[in-house]
């Protein structure tokens, strides 16, 4: 099930709960991923159920405490149903924007190379965005992302978390295949993303970062006023299989600094994954990032060699200092 808690910022004593499940019995759970809320103190959450299987379906839910029941519950599934057999689609980061809508982003099934009720060359996974009413959650545009080039059974794209500039313009941060490697050969190798959309879907603009190793790098967090700033990880090695390598925490600006956090030494631990989560900027422009950091613990004399993490949070300055 979906857990959705209202709590006391005082304190942390919980003043609200409900729960929101998928039809399936059993596997692959449920999941809330993305909340926020608007001026009446409605609450609206985005994730993943499972109503088929292993198969997930976005979801974005209003409620108004101290209803448990959902005002309304939106459901979408990739439109391509017809022609994939298999999906898992899920909204991961939601938003009340300035103008009064929703804006979900997320994850969902793309056939490259099909046409819906026909067959896909590949199944994979495309950025999702969408613009949403929240009188009754119905969607008024969505659309979605995929680099094809090249076609290949990697192409990938995947929205992560979505934030307002002052000027009203959506930033979607995520992760998208890198396409080609070095000298142009083929590589399944991801590529952390940041694009820019207007209140009409429309392309701004976008940037990409490519991590020292080359490996799968993703942002996870991006936080747009009164600057732009995210955060994700990236790969420290190379190897056959680049999801498994040990990962960094990165942190950038729109400013012109940026941080890399390495936690425990990769030879006492070969497999370590650090990584930046959310982020947010507050009025003097200092950062505050939470993620995960791997740690090595003494045990018996000498280090655990077994993957341990820590919650990780800091603050940085304008100037990405640490100091205040």
């Amino acid at each position: 099930y979906v857990l959705i808690t209202q709590l006391n910022t005082d304190d942390g004593s919980m003043l609200w709960s409900t729960t929101l499940g998928g039809t399936a019995a059993g596997g692959t759970p449920d999941a809330g991923k993305g909340i926020t809320l608007d001026s009446s103190g409605s609450i609206y959450v985005t994730g993943v159920l499972i109503n088929t299987g292993t198969q997930g379906d976005i979801f974005i839910a209003k409620y108004t405490p101290p209803s448990i029941d959902p005002v309304w519950l939106q459901i979408r599934s990739s439109p391509y149903l017809a022609s994939l057999g298999t999906y898992y689609d899920s909204g991961n980061d939601v938003i009340m924007h300035s103008d009064g809508y929703l804006y979900v982003t997320g994850d969902i099934t793309f056939p490259v190379a099909g046409t819906p009720g026909g067959t896909a060359s590949y199944i994979k996974t495309a950025l999702w965005l969408a613009k949403v009413d929240p009188a009754d959650g119905s969607i008024i545009w969505e659309n979605y992302y995929i680099d094809t080039t090249p076609e290949s059974s990697n192409n990938y794209a995947s929205g992560q978390g979505i934030s307002e500039d002052s000027d009203g313009h959506l930033w979607v941060v995520g992760e998208q295949y890198a396409g080609v490697g070095p000298g142009g050969s083929p590589t399944t190798n991801n590529d952390a993303i940041v694009r820019q959309y207007n209140t009409d879907g429309v392309l701004l603009s976008t940037y990409t970062y490519d991590g020292p190793a080359g490996g799968r790098d993703s942002g996870n967090g991006v936080f747009a006023a009164p600057y732009l700033a995210w955060t994700g990880y990236h790969t420290t090695g190379t190897s056959p299989t680049p999801w498994t390598l040990n990962t960094n925490i990165f942190v950038t600006s729109s400013l012109g600094w940026s941080d890399n956090e390495d936690g425990a030494d990769p030879i006492v631990m070969p497999t370590i994954h650090d990584t930046g989560n959310d982020i947010a900027v507050d009025d003097c422009g200092n950062v505050y990032v939470a993620g995960r950091i791997s740690v090595s613990s003494v045990c018996g004399g000498g280090f655990s060699t077994v993957p341990e993490s820590d919650i990780w949070v800091r603050k940085y300055n304008v100037l990405g200092g640490t100091s205040p």
